[in-house]
């Protein structure tokens, strides 16, 4: 039976997205829940964390560890600022290096390489014979490439004394100046698009300066769309190894950039047959 996949792209950035704002704090853990009262005696949300780390404050914190949050950070230390670059746990590199043009580029690279297409002049214009493989295949190398330019990434921020957190920062309202770095292992993969819950804990409160936000984008899903992981995926979870076996079928929903970009690569393998759908003319 043909194994049919839609891939879906449109991508907007992820500050856009409406984010559920932090109401109390029971010690250092957060709930979204309306408190009957404030928290620890009384005291403001804000007054609190700031009793908890009052002494970490920096010239500048950067949201975003891609290239733009990189340069930017690289180039404030080495003009004497102090520094701190925060990011989600699995996410260093930004977009850039995870589910953006790094993996993308390597995805064709390994495809073209693994079905034998710059190979096919030897064979009377046909894809050369090679053995068969999977997905899996293609993601090994995908993931490889990903971990150098990671750790490429971690080098250059280090050795510039720019300080490395992770978490998801949260600004706090009636300070400007200060945030809150939250830590829940559940959402910090970086294709799970959950909210704040009560399962969030406060790591650290910093001050700075100055805020740079880059925070890249993903995947718009529509809510008309059913997306399940098993037969509709977005394109970030083609590369984080949603997509289990090459699909006999494959409909790309969209004939943008990404969208054209994944129609040329797959329909070179072997017995996939790729239909493009666009709603504009």
């Amino acid at each position: 039976m043909a194994v049919q996949a839609l891939l879906l792209r449109r991508s907007v950035a992820v500050a856009s997205r409406p984010a559920r704002p932090l109401l109390r704090a029971t010690g250092v853990s957060f709930s979204t829940d309306a408190p009957a009262a404030p928290a620890t005696g009384g005291k403001p949300l804000s007054d609190t964390l700031r009793e908890l780390r009052a002494s970490e404050h920096f010239d500048l914190i950067v949201i975003g560890s891609g290239p733009a949050g990189q340069k930017c950070a690289i180039d404030s230390a080495k003009h004497g600022k102090s520094v701190a670059v925060i990011d989600k746990r699995d996410m260093l590199g930004g977009v850039c290096v995870h589910t953006g043009t790094v993996p993308s580029k390597t995805f064709r690279e390994a495809t073209l390489h693994l079905t034998g297409y710059r190979h096919r002049s030897f064979y009377n214009g046909q894809t050369a014979p090679t053995k068969r493989f999977g997905v899996e295949d293609i993601l090994q190398r995908v993931k490889k490439v990903e971990g150098a330019e990671t750790d490429i990434t971690r080098h250059q921020l280090l050795r510039n004394g720019v300080e490395l957190i992770n978490g998801t920062a949260r600004f706090l309202s009636g300070d400007k100046n200060m945030i809150a770095v939250l830590s829940n292992d559940s959402y910090e993969a970086a294709t799970d698009a959950k909210r704040h819950s009560s399962a969030d804990i406060c790591k650290r409160v910093l001050t700075a300066d100055k805020f740079l936000v880059c925070v890249g984008t993903r995947p718009a899903r529509r809510p008309d769309i059913p997306f399940d992981g098993e037969t509709i995926f977005d394109s970030d979870q083609l590369l984080w190894g949603g997509v289990k076996t090459v699909p006999r079928r494959l409909i790309i929903v969209g004939a943008g950039v990404v969208g054209m970009e994944y129609a040329s690569m797959m329909t070179i393998i072997p017995g996939t047959d790729v239909t493009v759908i666009d709603g504009r003319k």
